[in-house]
């Protein structure tokens, strides 16, 4: 056990450095970086306006979506990398089992995502002493939702990556959420109150228990969304309500197990490894 967790440590810090040293990584961050710079100017305006609240709900809010983007982007970028330079063998030696070295890319990605998450907060804390505002526990809420939950959107993507090229890996994503199938579910199941015929009703009812099935087995990115929000827009949480950060913690982590197992059996079967 002591030898896998030095193993466990040295692989995160070479990811961490890996990540530190890649240019893609770095164009992508400046990326994220100058879009964040362009939320700042309507931040500016509402706050001119009076309405400081909502700037800094705005401001919180975007970065939030675009710290998640980078969180799951660092991740495909190292996996597909090792991956498209054939170079897993060398990373991947006996001493060093697969699965300690594809943890590791989890528990680095998991790293960065949660400090970002973090900075995002008091961020967040200094704009509303900035411009006299209370803070709300609201805005810890979320923060701890974000990094219970990016874990889901990760994990699902290292999965695709460990199949199909990133870009294909992203646009499967996309078309494979989940509320894709809910919506054609609810649509199956118009329909099938609408069919004249009884071959029409019955073809329509075989999809409706189709999409359901897919729309089950998805992940949720958002778990619990119908409870928590409402504390996304105005930051008002009780002490109750942290409850859904520990469920959003247990969907997460039994999510990130099973398309980490998914992941595992794919690169085991890669011909290069």
């Amino acid at each position: 056990r002591k030898k896998m967790n030095r193993q466990l440590k040295a692989n995160i810090i070479t990811n961490l450095i890996f990540y530190k040293r890649n240019k893609l990584v770095i164009v992508c961050a400046v990326i994220v970086l100058s879009m964040l710079g362009l939320t700042l100017l309507p931040m500016l305006a509402y706050a001119a306006l009076g309405d400081k609240f909502q700037a800094v709900l705005m401001v919180f809010t975007q970065f939030n979506w675009y710290i998640t983007i980078l969180t799951v982007g660092v991740g495909i970028l190292s996996l597909n990398y090792h991956i498209k330079n054939r170079c897993l063998k060398m990373v991947i030696t006996k001493p060093c089992p697969l699965e300690t070295w594809l943890l590791s890319n989890y528990i680095s990605g998991f790293i960065i995502g949660a400090a970002m998450f973090l900075l995002n907060y008091l961020l967040a804390v200094a704009l509303c002493l900035l411009f006299k505002i209370p803070i709300q526990p609201g805005m810890f809420f979320v923060t701890l939702y974000n990094i219970a939950v990016v874990m889901i959107a990760f994990s699902w993507l290292m999965f695709l990556t460990s199949i199909f090229h990133p870009a294909i890996a992203v646009v499967t994503a996309l078309l494979l959420g989940s509320n894709t199938f809910y919506t054609l579910y609810l649509w199956m199941k118009t329909d099938v109150a609408k069919a004249a015929s009884p071959a029409g009703k019955a073809f329509y009812l075989l999809l409706e228990k189709i999409f359901y099935v897919v729309y089950m087995a998805l992940p949720e990115f958002s778990p619990f969304n119908k409870d928590v929000a409402g504390i996304k827009h105005n930051f008002y949480a009780r002490l109750a309500d942290f409850k859904y950060i520990v469920y959003a913690l247990g969907y997460t982590a039994v999510v990130s197990a099973f398309f980490f197992l998914l992941a595992l059996y794919f690169l085991r079967r890669k011909r290069h490894i």
